[in-house]
């Protein structure tokens, strides 16, 4: 009779730590965006206040809930929900189409990229890139707007803090 050796965890570990090292980016995006937004969960379950946080707020159990369907507004939000979606995706999906057409109709070639790479050109900029350009260009003491203000003889404007 032959008899094998089992490997322990440990050494299945070491043996594969590549691999495992690999899988890592993986790991922490599912517990990231999958794990810990499940924490939120608890608010519907608490009489949640701003200053006391989730812990911190009372326990109230299923009385959301309750009040939810004692108020008579659930047929409401969901027909409003079901409403907003639906017009959001009908006219994004109009929008989308409508702009595709648009620039495929273009008569030169130049162009036609050009409007192609400026439609893209958001899903590849990063949010702090944007707020960096808006603040050169608004910002209150050396932005490019206020500076071309004061100098046809201008006061500085709060392009960021006013409506």
């Amino acid at each position: 009779m032959i008899q094998y050796k089992t490997k322990t965890f440990a050494e299945k570990f070491k043996e594969n730590r590549i691999m495992w090292l690999m899988l890592l980016p993986a790991i922490l995006f599912i517990v990231t965006f999958a794990y810990i937004p499940m924490g939120g969960v608890i608010t519907a379950f608490k009489d949640y206040k701003n200053q006391l946080g989730i812990l911190g707020s009372p326990w109230v159990g299923l009385e959301n809930f309750k009040y939810l369907l004692i108020s008579n507004k659930l047929g409401q939000l969901t027909r409003n929900t079901l409403a907003y979606n639906a017009v959001f995706i009908v006219a994004g999906m109009f929008c989308e189409v409508f702009l595709a057409i648009i620039i495929s109709e273009l008569p030169s070639k130049r162009w036609n990229k050009l409007f192609q790479s400026l439609t893209f050109l958001p899903f590849f900029i990063s949010w702090v890139v944007v707020a960096a350009i808006m603040m050169a260009i608004f910002g209150y003491e050396n932005g490019v707007v206020n500076t071309l203000i004061q100098k046809v003889g201008g006061g500085r404007i709060r392009h960021l803090r006013k409506p």
